[in-house]
Order: C-alpha cells, then structure tokens, then sequence
C-alpha cells in the first residue's frame, strides 16, 4: 500500500527563504516528491497540512494541493484494483502531468520521429525497421507496457 501526504519540505530552500510544499508518495518504502509550490514557512499550518489563510491565494493553493492528493490517491487505488503495479516515480509522474504512453508501438513512432526531425535519418530507419519486425512478430497488435517481461525482452 501506497501513502500520500502534502509537506511543506523544509530541507530546500529559495535565496528569498521559500520552500516548496511538496506532495509526497511512499510506495515500497521509497518516497518520491511532486513539488507545487514554494511559500514562506509562516504561511504553512504544520498541524492541517494546508496552507495558512494569511497567504494571499491559501483558497487556491490548498484547492490545488487537495486535487493533486485526490489524483495520487486515485492512480494508487486503480493500480491496486487492477493488480498493476505501479511504482512511487510512475505516480508523481502521473500527478505532475506526465504523459503516460503504455503502448509500446506508440512510443517508437514517436521516437522515430524525433530521429527524423533531428536530421538522423539512417538511426530512424535502422530502428524503424527493427520496430516493424516486432510488429509483424505481434501480428500488428498493440503491445502495451504493463504486459512487457524480462524474459519477453531477453529472447
């Protein structure tokens, strides 16, 4: 099980003495940071977990650090429902915005892209070629990560 928590992380701090109110997500014991917002100390309620009403956008801020601790919390509960197993940096990756990309074909077109539009036009069509051979291999299914092995990859 997962746990999520909004800190005011007080270890980092800005030239002008903000720190950055973080939400942070344990998963197997190893805890991953989404930073929000810096603020000063005296604006964050140690005992809430929010932000102190004195700060000119507290409504708006805790508005945000509730949905991203809702977000965290949701990506957790699906992944536990679905026996997926997701890791503490997948979910702050999810929670910041990242795009989550989960098929494997997907992704190498756009790789292969970027290799075209970075001018290496031999690189695209060497791995271009090697990607079409695992789409002929898979029979033009769609090969998504979560059903990716070691021993699928090794062979």
């Amino acid at each position: 099980m997962a746990s999520v928590k909004a800190l005011l992380y007080k270890s980092k701090k800005k030239a002008d003495g903000r720190h950055p109110i973080v939400i942070r997500i344990i998963k197997d014991r190893k805890p991953k940071y989404v930073y929000v917002e810096w603020i000063f100390e005296k604006h964050w309620d140690l005992k809430n977990l929010k932000v102190k009403s004195s700060h000119p956008n507290s409504k708006r801020l805790n508005n945000l650090l509730k949905k991203k601790l809702v977000e965290a919390d949701d990506l957790i509960l699906e992944s536990e429902a679905q026996n997926r197993n997701y890791t503490s940096e997948q979910i702050a990756k999810l929670v910041k915005g990242e795009k989550r990309i989960s098929s494997f074909f997907k992704l190498s077109e756009s790789y292969i892209l970027d290799l075209q539009k970075r001018g290496k036009h031999n690189r695209a069509s060497s791995d271009g070629g090697k990607i079409n051979r695992i789409k002929e291999f898979m029979n033009n299914k769609d090969l998504q990560f979560l059903k990716l092995k070691k021993h699928y990859l090794k062979n």
